[in-house]
């Protein structure tokens, strides 16, 4: 008892707050060598959601899941086609893309088998599309057996029929005249600018860059007084708390020079305090097709244009929610298993929303709640899919479907590149929706 005691005590100690974003700061560090060092003018993604510890708050995101790829249970999932990767790598002659693995591998499954299907099925489908010859075969990891290649290679043409019949905009297809290909690269691997040209010739790179140290490479930072996690950033909402990744890379040297958890709590808990009390820089604004529904990212409550009725989302406490009659304000937790939830809050979001012809959906974050908002909207006043959509009354349309929200998920991924709400969050939108008798299919 005391022995099993003593190692849990242990365990705690090695992954405590300050092992962990130290971790992803070393982490951080050696992406951002790699690009400036040998690949300067690629496009840097972040694969959600571990990736964005290691990447800079303003690099672009994807989403490749590992399970996507585990053997045996390969699938395509059309919320995850990430088509917007394809005229980045296109417009830079490749791209690079970050991500982590925990204890026991040196690459994780999302880039030994989930991207290696990805770039063969889009390769596929940009062949067919404009007949232009160029190599379109499996190209997988080297971990990887020749068995499962050949397993997986049976449901090519299955994930093919997946992404065409999708919502996703596949145009951008039609200007591939050279195939992605991937190419893995970690610490101990090279991978230089001469290197890239030569392989630039044929082929645009999908550079997988894994960040993690190897369990033999971690004694190193034992011994200089902190102990290296490796897959630091990995199940953040279980550690980070109030700390977001994007707040971490503005402000890690304050962080990081606190000498205890509980002050790098402190530290974290005064970011947050500060940053809910100022006007939020880097506004960004889209529009969801010809629907009349507005996103606007990354704005305050007390700065929010006079240009017409809002539904305002903040990921904290608001203090003074009824700031003017065309503006709803709600607080919303995106984090999986905290309130107030999604679910919870949809019925006033969308009665408020039926008064209004237009509507911005706003948030003090990213746009993962406004993306899914604005997918309720659809679900509940749209008729149509995709181009077709078109505005109606409450009831007007189709009877719902896990099927049709799928769809209007697709629809708003295509004005949001990389957003793909959580599953926590889909599952939320598809009881509030499914659990009405009136919309349920």
């Amino acid at each position: 008892m005391g022995i099993m005691s003593d190692v849990r005590r242990v365990r705690r100690q090695q992954h405590s707050l300050l092992n962990r974003l130290r971790s992803c700061a070393s982490d951080a560090d050696f992406v951002s060598e790699f690009h400036a060092g040998h690949l300067s003018g690629l496009t840097v993604f972040a694969n959600l959601r571990q990736g964005q510890w290691y990447t800079p708050p303003d690099a672009m995101t994807c989403h490749f899941k590992s399970s996507d790829g585990h053997c045996g249970a390969w699938k395509f999932n059309p919320r995850r086609v990430n088509v917007h990767l394809v005229a980045e790598a296109i417009r830079g002659g490749g791209l690079i893309i970050v991500d982590s693995t925990r204890k026991g591998k040196r690459v994780p499954d999302s880039f030994s088998r989930t991207i290696p299907i990805w770039a063969t099925v889009l390769n596929r489908i940009a062949q067919r599309r404009t007949g232009r010859e160029f190599d379109t075969g499996l190209h997988m990891h080297g971990s990887v057996s020749e068995r499962e290649k050949v397993l997986v290679e049976d449901h090519i043409e299955e994930f093919i029929s997946v992404v065409v019949n999708s919502c996703c905009d596949l145009s951008v297809l039609d200007l591939l005249t050279r195939p992605l290909r991937c190419i893995w690269v970690d610490r101990s691997s090279v991978w230089t600018d001469v290197q890239h040209r030569a392989f630039s010739e044929r082929y645009l790179a999908v550079i997988c860059l894994t960040t993690s140290f190897c369990e033999s490479e971690v004694a190193q930072h034992d011994r200089q007084g902190w102990h290296y996690i490796q897959g630091a950033g990995d199940d953040h909402e279980n550690w980070s708390g109030k700390l977001t990744p994007s707040t971490f890379a503005r402000h890690r040297g304050w962080i990081l020079s606190a000498d205890s958890d509980e002050e790098c709590l402190r530290r974290i808990d005064a970011l947050a305090t500060e940053g809910n009390g100022r006007s939020l820089a880097g506004t960004s604004l889209v529009s969801i097709g010809s629907t009349e529904i507005t996103i606007r990212l990354h704005v305050a409550l007390s700065v929010l244009p006079t240009d017409g009725a809002t539904v305002f989302i903040s990921t904290g406490a608001l203090s003074d929610p009824d700031v003017r009659p065309d503006v709803y304000a709600v607080h919303v937790s995106d984090v999986k298993g905290r309130r107030p939830s999604l679910e919870t809050a949809l019925g006033g979001i969308l009665d408020f929303c039926l008064q209004w012809p237009t509507v911005t959906i706003a948030s003090d974050r990213d746009a993962v709640l406004p993306g899914c908002v604005a997918v309720a909207i659809l679900s509940r006043y749209f008729t149509g899919l995709g181009d077709e959509l078109k505005r109606g009354a409450r009831g007007d349309g189709p009877a719902l479907s896990k099927e049709r929200i799928r769809r209007h998920i697709e629809y708003v991924q295509r004005f949001i590149p990389g957003w793909n709400p959580p599953r926590f969050l889909v599952q939320q939108l598809n009881r509030f929706f499914l659990g009405d008798p009136a919309f349920r299919h």
